[in-house]
């Protein structure tokens, strides 16, 4: 085991030793009773708000849903470590909503001890990952437009979502998925997904010509020049971009959509307002003190100039959507998390501060739907591919 898993579990553990004595007082004999410790000591007030939507959503104590949320980020990074660590016996990881514990699955028995050792649990599944992204592959190419497809490590299959406009792929899709027999789930009749741009007034950031999307990252390369991350579907033929009173931002510098979705937009216009290195959450300042991946089951946050901020679990992983006509992108995050037109190129985050992706798409239906999902290009990737790092 490497030195870095071992100090994870180490970090684990005492979160979760912590974590037990909320709640708790004693009290000795004679002496006054004192009221319970506040459950949100030590969170931020971005982690607060994540963990009252966490236990609203789950039906849990706010005690226990603080404390999910500390220990959070710890759980992303072990998962992180042990699939690079466990290669061919990985078979994908989740936060389990039941528990709270991250569970990673495993195609081979013989890496149980490892990843219990490393302080998460562990289940034996009948599919690797580098399987299941092999099928994921294959079936790629018959994604029909406003479809998705991506790997659910909870069941230990790809799933790919037809709707209900395209029900005629039923007969095309029924051969090919047959091969791959119970490793494999369509889902029939779903809601499609659409890219979120919206062309109408009251935007965070807009263009001359109507484009009006969010805002995402701010962030500079080595030479000190300062760029707007976003969704790349916003900046791709787009002329100079504008903030919400008005003020110029500057032009594109790149676009990459589809297959991918993130641009940037150089921010020429610096003299008249001071690029921050963070996001608004709920109104607020929030801080984002670096870049990072996240796990299925983890639960994060987004901001968006249509719904504002809004919190939400993550679903899936690598999920390849079909935009249609906008072509399809690959290896995007899905959620549960609220999105609608405007929102996208806002920014996906933890509330601990680490920026995790940018809003790329959603549903067709509302969000109060539980059919709704949303998705999310990873951030790393375009902050690589730009050579920038974040403010």
């Amino acid at each position: 085991m490497s030195d870095q898993i071992r100090s994870r579990r180490v970090t684990l553990r005492a979160l979760t030793v912590t974590a037990l004595t909320v709640g708790a007082t004693v009290i000795a004999a004679g002496t006054p009773a004192f009221a319970a410790p506040d459950p949100f000591s030590g969170l931020s007030a971005a982690e607060v708000s994540t963990a009252r939507w966490l236990a609203a959503d789950l039906g849990i104590s706010t005690a226990e849903a603080a404390e999910r949320v500390a220990r959070q980020q710890a759980q992303v990074e072990l998962a992180e470590e042990l699939t690079a660590e466990l290669g061919a016996a990985a078979a994908g990881s989740y936060i389990d909503a039941e528990t709270g514990e991250l569970v990673v699955a495993v195609a081979d028995a013989d890496a149980v001890d490892a990843v219990e050792e490393a302080g998460a649990e562990a289940v034996v599944v009948e599919h690797s990952l580098a399987e299941l992204r092999r099928i994921q592959a294959d079936l790629t190419s018959l994604l029909p437009v406003g479809g998705t497809i991506g790997i659910d490590p909870v069941s230990n299959q790809v799933v790919m979502t037809v709707p209900q406009s395209e029900s005629a792929s039923r007969s095309t899709l029924g051969a090919r998925v047959a091969r791959y027999g119970d490793a494999v789930e369509v889902e029939y009749g779903a809601p499609a997904v659409r890219p979120q741009i919206a062309f109408y007034g009251g935007q965070q950031i807009q263009t001359s010509a109507g484009w009006i999307c969010s805002a995402g990252f701010n962030a500079r390369n080595s030479s000190g020049t300062n760029y707007v991350i976003t969704a790349g579907h916003c900046t791709a033929g787009s002329s100079t971009w504008y903030g919400p009173t008005g003020l110029t931002l500057g032009t594109p510098a790149g676009a990459s959509f589809p297959t991918n979705d993130y641009g940037r937009i150089l921010n020429t216009n610096t003299s008249n307002h001071t690029p921050q290195g963070g996001v608004l959450h709920n109104g607020s300042f929030l801080d984002i003190v670096g870049a990072g991946n996240t796990t299925v089951g983890a639960t994060l946050s987004k901001t968006g100039r249509t719904t504002g901020t809004t919190s939400g679990a993550v679903t899936r992983l690598n999920v390849t959507v079909n935009y249609g006509s906008s072509g399809i992108v690959y290896q995007l995050i899905e959620t549960r998390i609220c999105t609608q037109s405007g929102d996208s190129g806002g920014p996906l985050y933890s509330t601990s501060g680490i920026g995790v992706g940018i809003v790329s798409g959603g549903t067709v239906i509302g969000c109060s739907s539980s059919s709704f999902r949303s998705y999310f290009q990873p951030l790393p990737e375009a902050l690589t591919a730009y050579s920038v790092t974040l403010l």
